[in-house]
C-alpha cells in the first residue's frame, strides 16, 4: 500500500531526526492496553482470507459433488425396467440438484461476503500492522529513555512487543472454515479493545514519544497543531500534548453494539464485513459423493418428491406418501443403509452414449465429467425419441390394417373407385387392397380385390422385411397351418370366413390379420418401453 508506506516513512524520518536532535520535553507513552489489542487484531484480520477462500472451496466442491451425483444416478436410472425403481432414482437425483443450487446460491451470496471481508481486513491489517511495527522498529529492543511503544506501567517493552505476532508477516492463505470466535471479535469490538486513554501518565509529560509532544508549527514537531488527529481508518485518536495527550481505539468508543457498528470509519466496516462472513451460516452440505447421496437419501424432501412422481403417473391414487416411504425403504434402506451398494453397483454399471460409436459402452465410474454424463442422457433422450417415432408410426399403420379389416367389402370397393381411370391414384391406393384393371368399366378401372387385401394386411402386420406369406395358396388345413412357421405370431388360419367376417361358408386358408394386429399391437408396446431403458 503505497499511502501506508509514505506515511510511515515521513514518521520515521520525522521521529528519528527528532529524537536524535530535540532536546525538548517528550510526550507520554503508548500503554500496553493501547496496542496489545492492536496486535491481536492483526492476527484475528489475517485470519480471514483463507477463511473466506476455505469457505468458497467448500461450497464450490459440494455443489460439484451435488450436481456430479444427480447426473451419474439419473444415467442409471435410464438402466432399470421396474418402474418404481426408476421413480425413486429420479426423486433421489431431484434432491441432490436441489442441494446443488442451494450450495450455488450460497456460494454467489458467500463469494460477496468473502470479497468484503478480505478487502477490509487486508486493508486494515496492513495499516495497523505497518504502524506498529514501525513504532517498534524506531525504539530499540533493549531499555532506552525514549520509545513509544511502553511495556509494563511506562518501562521499556524489553522485547515484549513481538512483530510476527503484530502484522509484520503476510496473511496466512492456508485454507480453513474454522470461525473466528467470539473472544476474538465480541459484540461490541475486537478482543481486548477498551474505551480509556491508553497514553501512559497522561498529563506528566514522562519524556518517552515524541509521538505526543505539544504541536508546533516549529520543524522539531511531528504534529503542528495539538488538536486531536484520527489515524489508520479511524482504528487510533491521538492527541498530541505533552502535558495531556491521549492515545484512544476509535476515539474512545465502543466500535460496536449487540453485534453490529455503524460504518462511520475503516474500522467499523472491517467489523460488520468480517462479522457478516463469519456469521454466515447454511445447510451442512457434504463434499464426497457417499456422503452426499446418503445425505440425500435421508432427506425428508425425498418423499415429497417421490409421492408428486407416484401422483403424476397414477393420478387416481390416494396412498402416495405411503407408497413412496416405502419404496424409499426398499430402494435406499433405513437411514441410507443401502447407499453404499447402490454406488458401487452404479459405479460398475456400463451405458452407451459416452464414446462417439453408438455400441461403445463406458462404465459411469469412469465418467467424471458432468460434460461426459450429460452427453449419455442426451443420447439415451434421442433413442427414447427415436422409439416412440416408430411405435406411434406402427400403431398408426396396425389402427389403418385394423379399420380396413371391419369396412365391407361394399365400403372398400367405393374407396377405390375413387380414383377413377387414373392408374397413379389407384397405385396409391394399394395398401387398401385396391387393384387396376385397365380393361375394367369406364370410371371404376381402380376395383377393390379381398385377396390384394388379405395380403397387404400381412405385410402391414408382419412389418417391413418380413416374407409375405400369401394364405390362399394353401389348399389343406395342415400346409395352412404349417405357413406360420418362422412367423412372430399365426399369419394363417383354417376358418370359414374372412377375418371381417366376409364371404361366410367354405373353410379354407384365410389371412388371421386381424388377429395378429392386436397381438401385433401389444407386442410394440412392450418392446418399446424396453427399448427407451436399454
Amino acid at each position: 500500500m503505497p499511502l501506508l508506506v509514505s506515511t510511515a516513512t515521513a514518521l520515521m524520518l520525522i521521529l528519528t531526526d527528532n529524537l536524535a536532535s530535540s532536546a525538548l520535553a517528550q510526550g507520554d507513552a503508548i500503554k500496553t492496553t493501547g496496542w496489545q489489542p492492536l496486535c491481536k487484531l492483526t492476527q484475528t484480520l489475517g485470519k480471514i482470507p483463507a477463511l473466506a477462500k476455505g469457505r468458497l472451496a467448500h461450497l464450490r466442491t459440494a455443489e460439484q459433488t451435488a450436481r456430479a451425483a444427480a447426473l451419474k444416478i439419473h444415467v442409471y436410472a435410464l438402466t432399470k425396467a421396474d418402474p418404481s425403481i426408476v421413480q425413486a432414482y429420479q426423486a433421489l437425483a431431484r434432491v441432490l440438484q436441489e442441494t446443488a443450487s442451494d450450495a450455488a446460491n450460497a456460494l454467489q451470496t458467500e463469494t460477496a461476503n468473502a470479497i468484503d471481508a478480505t478487502y477490509y481486513a487486508s486493508d486494515m491489517y496492513g495499516r495497523a500492522g505497518g504502524f506498529l511495527n514501525f513504532l517498534n522498529t524506531a525504539q530499540t529492543a533493549t531499555t532506552q529513555t525514549g520509545y513509544c511503544l511502553a511495556g509494563t506501567g511506562a518501562a521499556h517493552p524489553n522485547g515484549l512487543f513481538k512483530p510476527a505476532q503484530c502484522g509484520n508477516s503476510e496473511p496466512s492463505l492456508a485454507v480453513h472454515t474454522t470461525d473466528i470466535t467470539s473472544s476474538e471479535q465480541t459484540e461490541t469490538g475486537f478482543a481486548d479493545f477498551s474505551t480509556g486513554n491508553h497514553a501512559d501518565n497522561s498529563g506528566s509529560g514522562n519524556s518517552k514519544c515524541q509521538l505526543f509532544n505539544t504541536g508546533s508549527s516549529s520543524a522539531s514537531e511531528v504534529f503542528q497543531a495539538s488538536e486531536k488527529v484520527t489515524i489508520l481508518g479511524g482504528l487510533v485518536s491521538i492527541t498530541p500534548n505533552s502535558a495531556s495527550s491521549t492515545w484512544h481505539i476509535n476515539d474512545g468508543q465502543a466500535v460496536a453494539a449487540a453485534g453490529i457498528a455503524q460504518e462511520t470509519n475503516l474500522l467499523t466496516k472491517t467489523y460488520n464485513k468480517v462479522k457478516a462472513l463469519n456469521n454466515a451460516r447454511y445447510p451442512i452440505y457434504k463434499e464426497t459423493e457417499l456422503e452426499a447421496v446418503k445425505q440425500a437419501a435421508q432427506s425428508p424432501n425425498l418423499k415429497n418428491i417421490l409421492a408428486k412422481i407416484i401422483k403424476q403417473e397414477n393420478p387416481e391414487t390416494t396412498s402416495a406418501d405411503n407408497v413412496a416411504a416405502t419404496l424409499i425403504s426398499k430402494t435406499f434402506g433405513d437411514d441410507g443403509s443401502l447407499i453404499d451398494q447402490l454406488l458401487k453397483d452404479l459405479a460398475n454399471t456400463s451405458v452407451n452414449g459416452a464414446k462417439v460409436a453408438p455400441t461403445e459402452t463406458v462404465e459411469i465410474r469412469m465418467l467424471n465429467k458432468s460434460q461426459d454424463l450429460q452427453d449419455v442422457l442426451d443420447f439415451y433422450s434421442r433413442q427414447r425419441a427415436k422409439s416412440i417415432k416408430k411405435l406411434t408410426e406402427e400403431i398408426q399403420q396396425e389402427y389403418k390394417a385394423t379399420k380396413a379389416c371391419k369396412e365391407s367389402p361394399e365400403d372398400k370397393e367405393k374407396v377405390c373407385n375413387e380414383a377413377g381411370d387414373d392408374q397413379q391414384k389407384c397405385k396409391a391406393l394399394e395398401k387398401e387392397g385396391c387393384v387396376f384393371n385397365q380393361t375394367g368399366e369406364t370410371n371404376k378401372k381402380c376395383k377393390f380385390d379381398a385377396t390384394k387385401a388379405e395380403q397387404q394386411a400381412t405385410q402391414t402386420a408382419t412389418g417391413a422385411g418380413t416374407t409375405t406369406v400369401k394364405c390362399s395358396d394353401h389348399k389343406d388345413q395342415a400346409t395352412c397351418e404349417k405357413a406360420n412357421d418362422g412367423q412372430p405370431t399365426n399369419v394363417c388360419g383354417w376358418k370359414g370366413e374372412n377375418s371381417d367376417g366376409s364371404d361366410k361358408g367354405t373353410y379354407k386358408c384365410r389371412d388371421s390379420s386381424f388377429l395378429l394386429n392386436k397381438q401385433f399391437a401389444l407386442s410394440v408396446v412392450s418392446a418399446a418401453f424396453v427399448s427407451l431403458l436399454f
